[in-house]
């Protein structure tokens, strides 16, 4: 038995660096993501409103501008912050276990992301929800301020990247939780087992 529970306990770590690499990938899909939706949203936004665009002046334009090109230079960051983040990922976890999650938690279904994952995602539109409300591009009921950073009310089209690399996600990760379900239950029947030894040997 302490052979089958190192043999899984081996497939346990192939199985995380697998979901590590998806983490990666996910991780550079959502910088491109953020950054098209910032150029798409305020390009958007400027076309929508060109009453605005001519209140605010050419001075005003050349200030947004800066504002967006400072937004590109520290997008990366805010892509680490949100996205690459422990408590994100289940599998990083030294202690994981299967009662504290559900075998299907990273599923992704159609055009939703697991929901603890959207959450974070909806995030990186905040330079976007930022540059525009200041700029009075648009209306701030849009935007919802969640610990300084500007979340996203409405539904959003997440990339295809994103939804594959997802997937892919969600496929191994219930893998491992079934390969962690299978260690549980051998480390349960080797107790059971010292017990009733611990009996009869008395």
């Amino acid at each position: 038995m302490a052979k089958d529970i190192e043999q899984l306990e081996k497939q346990i770590e192939a199985k995380r660096e697998e979901l590590e690499g998806d983490v990666r990938r996910f991780i550079a899909a959502c910088m491109r993501f953020a950054e098209d939706m910032l150029e798409s949203k305020v390009r958007s936004a400027i076309h929508s409103h060109p009453e605005r665009v001519e209140e605010i002046g050419e001075a005003g334009l050349k200030k947004m501008k800066g504002d967006v090109a400072e937004a590109h230079a520290q997008m990366e960051e805010l892509v680490e912050s949100l996205v690459n983040r422990d408590d994100l990922w289940a599998h990083r976890k030294d202690d994981f276990s299967t009662k504290d999650y559900e075998f299907g938690s990273y599923y992704q279904h159609g055009n939703r992301l697991p929901d603890q994952v959207e959450d974070q995602i909806r995030l990186l539109l905040s330079p976007a929800g930022r540059i525009l409300t200041e700029h009075q591009l648009a209306n701030p009921k849009d935007w919802e301020n969640r610990g300084g950073l500007q979340r996203y009310h409405y539904g959003i089209g997440w990339s295809d990247d994103q939804k594959s690399i997802m997937k892919s996600y969600g496929e191994k990760f219930s893998q491992l939780w079934r390969l962690v379900e299978e260690k549980e239950q051998l480390l349960a029947q080797k107790k059971g087992d010292q017990a009733l030894r611990q009996w009869d040997d008395l």
